[in-house]
């Protein structure tokens, strides 16, 4: 068992699973990968608090997925290129 005398191996679980969730929005800037990691957090604990049920984290998922292409097709996902110049400089 990987951690198997570690307190704290839920939680290290869910920033690595994060991470990893993240890494592949690195075309989004730092601002998406801020997001995409934030997201990927509680993506993780709501599977963790779901009693691992994987398919309330898909369907989770996909309406999250729904909203952003709906703002996208509205063209209201500024606020990327607004936090980009703000917070780092393009």
């Amino acid at each position: 068992m990987l951690f198997p005398e570690f307190k704290f191996k839920t939680i290290l679980i869910v920033i690595l699973s994060a991470i990893l969730f993240s890494l592949p929005h690195l075309y989004q800037g730092p601002s998406g990968l801020i997001m995409t990691f934030i997201f990927g957090i509680v993506f993780a604990t709501v599977y963790v608090k779901s009693n691992y049920n994987l398919w309330i984290t898909i369907v989770f998922h996909g309406l999250i997925d729904s909203m952003f292409i709906t703002l996208a097709y509205f063209d209201k996902l500024g606020y990327y290129n607004l936090s980009n110049d703000l917070f780092f400089g393009y």
